[in-house]
């Protein structure tokens, strides 16, 4: 009775760990070793179970949350750990007057924030193909290059280009620098962080910030 129970856990926890891995690999542009998690997590676990503790995992609400505000190493998990020990020695009365529903809100927030991460992150990324092999055959050869090369596009071309330029110049010095570096020098939010001297949680901001005042100005010309 405790083998199949016992894996039904284990797999459970290996399927969170694992989208979280994802979910923040996407976060901090990197990639990591999930073999290494998998067997951190395994003898973590054995060795809670000695002194009757919980098996645990990685959760995505907290580790996202931990990214946002710009924890990238060890102390921040032990940072994290340490608190919710004091919240449950000395808070434990104030924690519980928190309304379920509060923390139901905390966590669509936290579920949507990651899914736009997700969207976007997913966006930045080329084509796993260039052209379908059906399309390829249908497609009148030539057609795309005359309309590419006609006046009326290229109008329309060097208009966009202005009008993005003009949207570029017109973003504040924090959103303009934070979106050149991003879009254009291809830096890592981490990169970004250093250079700015500011919380990856507040680059991300500030990118996410820029292309919407863009996308407001190129939505206008289509």
């Amino acid at each position: 009775m405790i083998l199949p129970t016992a894996l039904a856990i284990s797999l459970v926890g290996l399927m969170e760990t694992f989208l979280t891995q994802d979910i923040l690999d996407d976060m901090t542009d990197k990639s990591t070793n999930k073999n290494v998690e998998a067997r951190g997590q395994g003898m973590g676990n054995i060795v809670s179970s000695l002194f009757g503790g919980m098996a645990g995992c990685a959760l995505v609400g907290q580790s996202v949350m931990n990214v946002g505000y710009g924890g990238r190493t060890r102390l921040s998990t032990l940072s994290s750990g340490v608190c919710l020990i004091a919240m449950i020695l000395a808070a434990k009365d104030w924690v519980n007057q928190i309304p379920m529903a509060t923390l139901v809100g905390v966590m669509i927030m936290i579920a949507i924030n990651t899914a736009k991460n997700h969207i976007v992150s997913r966006g930045r990324r080329p084509p796993t193909s260039d052209v379908e092999i059906e399309d390829a055959e249908m497609s009148e050869p030539g057609k795309m290059l005359r309309e590419i090369e006609s006046p009326e596009s290229s109008l329309e071309l060097e208009d966009l280009k202005s009008a993005i330029n003009n949207a570029i110049e017109a973003l504040p010095a924090d959103l303009r620098t934070a979106f050149t570096l991003r879009e254009f020098s291809g830096l890592s939010y981490e990169d970004i962080t250093e250079i700015m001297n500011c919380p990856v949680g507040t680059v991300r901001s500030r990118i996410f910030r820029a292309r919407e005042a863009i996308d407001v100005i190129v939505k206008e010309l289509l």
